[in-house]
């Protein structure tokens, strides 16, 4: 039962992460240019080329696929109790992950300076 719940939760992610992706980026890149245009300054700003993009997208599938999948490993070898405790925790950080990423892919940093930021900052 736990399989089918990490596999659904994996698939969810991974459909959403692939069509919000590149409609972020879009998104980030259009204001830029349009900040860019109103302050006036010369600002030597280049949006993600779509190798970039797809090259990061399948970093952050990889992360998180590693993550889901130990974290899934390490809960069927506790008791009940402690493996529930243990999914809520991951499945927090796994959120709060996703939520940060937004921000930093739409930003153009890397995934492993992305994981970075979060591991630091990851109580906020």
């Amino acid at each position: 039962m736990a399989f089918i719940h990490q596999a659904w939760l994996l698939m969810i992610y991974l459909v959403s992460l692939v069509l919000s992706t590149f409609w972020t980026q879009d998104i980030f890149d259009h204001l830029m240019e349009v900040k860019i245009k109103k302050s006036g300054q010369k600002v030597n700003f280049k949006p993600m080329k779509g190798k970039d993009i797809a090259v990061d997208l399948i970093s952050r599938t990889v992360v998180i696929t590693v993550f889901v999948v130990s974290s899934q490993i390490v809960c069927l070898c506790l008791s009940k109790p402690l493996s529930a405790l243990l999914e809520i925790f991951t499945q927090s950080l796994l959120t709060a992950f996703y939520c940060f990423e937004y921000k930093t892919a739409a930003a153009g940093v890397d995934t492993p300076t992305g994981l970075h930021l979060f591991e630091k900052q990851w109580i906020y």
